[in-house]
């Protein structure tokens, strides 16, 4: 399989991961979005560089993702 083209990922991409619940990824682990992500309350998974997991999940975790994925869209990510 062919390595994707760096300038065709998005810098963030959220979703849910069956092991993680709600994750984040930052596959061009972008600095800005590393910054934002941890201000989330998404914290780094070890093992994995560019996946970020959201904490305490079960408090209003839906609700909270849905608020980071409107800041990052308002603050120009992910493009």
């Amino acid at each position: 399989m062919p390595t994707p083209d760096p300038g065709s990922l998005p810098d963030v991409a959220v979703g849910r991961h069956p092991d993680y619940g709600i994750v984040a990824a930052n596959p061009k682990q972008l600095a800005a979005s590393t910054w934002m992500l941890k201000g989330f309350d998404f914290h780094p998974i070890p093992g994995h560089p560019t996946l970020y997991a959201l904490a305490n999940q079960d408090r209003d975790g839906i609700g909270r993702t849905t608020r980071t994925v409107d800041l990052l869209r308002r603050a120009g990510l992910p493009r």
